[in-house]
């Protein structure tokens, strides 16, 4: 499911960083919309809000993260895509320990406002820069 964001998905995807948008400035504090339905499901879910809590402190490998939500590997990786998509989660490529590489995750989710107003619920997400 797919969101207007003014941050592209840092899912690695073609032209996609996980950084602004060149037509969009840089700021501090960043924001991203995100339709309120899915934010609701992806916190929700009991494996997206582990591998949130999981990736807060440190960015972890998949392999990481399928033991630490006793998971399979294809249920952690649609999460983290899920994620990803929403702008909670940023990865990039690092080293493991023997030297190969390998995609850790990090979450750059940091807080919510959810707004009821007249015109219907809204949420504004804060994100952090993935580090």
């Amino acid at each position: 499911m797919s969101h207007p964001s003014r941050y592209a998905p840092a899912s690695g995807a073609p032209g996609t960083t996980g950084e602004p948008r060149e037509d969009e400035p840089d700021h501090d504090d960043r924001t991203a919309s995100v339709p309120p339905t899915e934010l609701f499901e992806l916190l929700d879910d009991q494996y997206a809000r582990t591998i949130l809590e999981a990736t807060r402190e440190e960015a972890l490998r998949a392999r990481e993260l399928i033991d630490r939500c006793e998971a399979s590997k294809p249920t952690v990786y649609r999460r983290l895509n899920r994620l990803e998509d929403a702008g909670l989660v940023a990865s990039r490529q690092a080293y493991d320990p023997d030297g190969h590489h390998c995609q850790v995750f990090r979450a750059t989710f940091e807080a919510a406002v959810v707004d009821v107003g007249p015109d219907g619920i809204d949420a504004e997400l804060s994100v952090a820069s993935p580090t």
